[in-house]
């Protein structure tokens, strides 16, 4: 369940961040979701996940959609600080060879 979780999440953290850098008004409402979810006690997570039909319905698929938005916000914030750490000339750079 950790590693499908873990897959998942750089799945979907990893693309969103990117896509969020280049939209800087995103920012706060990704952020912003990313900080809720990891505000809430998994057991309060589970609680309100659990009458979601077809995740709710085994125990397996609710466990990896809590880890994976538990992943969430450390993987968003992470590679935000890896572009951002980027030295702009190095970036402009490889924008012209694409």
């Amino acid at each position: 369940m950790v590693v499908a979780s873990t897959l998942f999440a750089v799945l979907i953290g990893i693309p969103l961040r990117i896509l969020i850098s280049r939209r800087p008004g995103w920012n706060r409402v990704v952020l912003g979701g990313a900080n809720v979810i990891q505000t809430i006690p998994s057991l309060a997570l589970f609680a309100f996940l659990l009458p979601v039909p077809w995740i709710g319905a085994r125990s397996g698929r609710l466990a990896i959609l809590a880890l994976t938005l538990y992943a969430l916000l450390p993987l968003i914030r992470n590679t935000y600080a890896g572009i951002k750490g980027v030295d702009p000339r190095l970036s402009k750079r490889a924008g012209a060879w694409a």
